[in-house]
């Protein structure tokens, strides 16, 4: 089988199709990591110099950087809505 994109992956699952490998999600869509393991993370893979960004502020989750996300091979992306034009 040849390796899917991250959109064939998804698709695949939610359509109980047999995808290439099972769909990864870190800090996306489905799951939150904790800023406090996110910092554990970043010290442990010699990135401690990455700032955190804290994207849920009840739970302390933490929005993980687009260079750790590819290092994981997670397939989910969190994409969040701004203001409307006519917000004031």
């Amino acid at each position: 089988m040849n390796e899917m994109t991250s959109r064939e992956r998804v698709l695949a699952a939610i359509n109980h199709q047999e995808p290439d490998r099972v769909p990864i999600d870190l800090g996306g869509i489905l799951s939150g990591v904790s800023r406090f393991a996110y910092r554990r993370l970043l010290g442990y893979l010699g990135r401690a110099d990455l700032p955190i960004t804290v994207s849920e502020r009840v739970q302390q989750l933490a929005e993980p950087h687009e260079e750790i996300l590819q290092r994981f091979g997670s397939d989910f992306r969190h994409i969040r809505a701004g203001p409307p034009d006519n917000y004031e």
